[in-house]
């Protein structure tokens, strides 16, 4: 039986970010935008800072006759909320009416052991699909390609599930936008249908990983043999493609949510951990949807990982 948290966010005035709303509306933004885990616009009028978070919400539809310091101090207040949940082991999220959308997470009940013949990691499965084969990357920060989405709330997500790993690894892995040409890992968006399957659900992305060998050919994942380590590899850039059909086909509210997921699943993968967990409660399991989360266990998987000497680097 899953235990749930509730907490119910009430507005006192007293909030970091309502001690600053005597703050320029520019430097307010600055603020929310941080939050947010968004890149600081100082460059745009206050105006369409505000209108770019509210489309990530998915509130841009609701403004009625709000003033845009009323649409401000809104934002002020979700922000507040999103830093509670950081620093919290909240498991769900009830918002005030009106404000922020309900949240739920995916999550073992509190106070509850790891099970005695569960590992605190699932590396074994990781270094089992790339045949022992280490893959990490050797350099940070890495760099990243986002092509530009169809919709702004897909790169909110796709920018979140960056940091989000970053954050979880204490920066042990970093990332930097570039070109297309100078990345290593692209991320890119593609209509691939409804009819690929991954244990019985709708793919919702995938990432090519291949690399070329001294002796020639382009091995992949399934058919990497026990070369020797003297064995030199040449890794192209990773090519992670999200497929919009099956992200378009869920409900508008949970899509940002879903997006992020997905991306920080597949960059899982993109940073060397070719197979999943076993477990329902971790991000690297095979099925990833709008309640999966990064876990002690994907953490620790992926640091164990890169404390080990790289066979293949990316």
């Amino acid at each position: 039986m899953l235990a749930v948290l509730t907490f119910l966010y009430v507005s006192t005035g007293n909030g970091a970010l309502a001690q600053q709303y005597q703050l320029p509306l520019t430097e307010q933004m600055s603020l929310i935008e941080s939050r947010f885990n968004l890149p600081v616009a100082s460059n745009l009028p206050v105006s369409e800072r505000v209108l770019r978070i509210e489309t990530m919400l998915g509130t841009q539809n609701n403004p009625g006759n709000a003033t845009l310091i009323a649409r401000i101090a809104a934002l002020g207040q979700r922000a507040d909320l999103v830093q509670a949940i950081k620093d919290s082991d909240l498991l769900l999220v009830s918002p005030t009416p009106n404000s922020y959308k309900t949240e739920f997470f995916r999550a073992s009940a509190p106070n509850q052991g790891m099970e005695a013949n569960k590992s605190d990691d699932y590396l074994a499965n990781v270094m089992a699909a790339s045949k022992n084969k280490v893959l990490k990357f050797e350099r940070m920060p890495i760099p990243v390609y986002i092509a530009s989405p169809p919709e702004p709330y897909m790169l909110a997500a796709c920018k979140r599930a960056l940091s989000d790993w970053e954050a979880k690894t204490r920066g042990m892995i970093a990332f930097r936008e570039t070109s297309q040409n100078e990345a290593r890992v692209r991320i890119t968006w593609q209509k691939l249908g409804l009819n690929g399957k991954v244990n019985g659900s709708p793919l919702g992305a995938h990432t090519l990983t291949k690399w070329k060998t001294a002796r020639g050919g382009i091995p992949v994942i399934s058919l990497i043999s026990s070369s020797p380590r003297s064995v030199k590899y040449k890794v192209p850039p990773q090519e992670i493609e999200v497929n919009l059909d099956l992200i378009e086909l869920r409900p508008q509210d949970v899509r940002y949510t879903l997006t992020r997921n997905i991306l920080a699943h597949e960059i899982g993968h993109a940073l060397g951990m070719m197979g999943h967990s076993d477990d329902r409660l971790d991000l690297m399991y095979p099925d990833t949807d709008e309640l999966s989360r990064i876990s002690r266990r994907d953490v620790n998987t992926l640091m164990r990982l890169y404390q080990r000497k790289a066979d293949i680097p990316l």
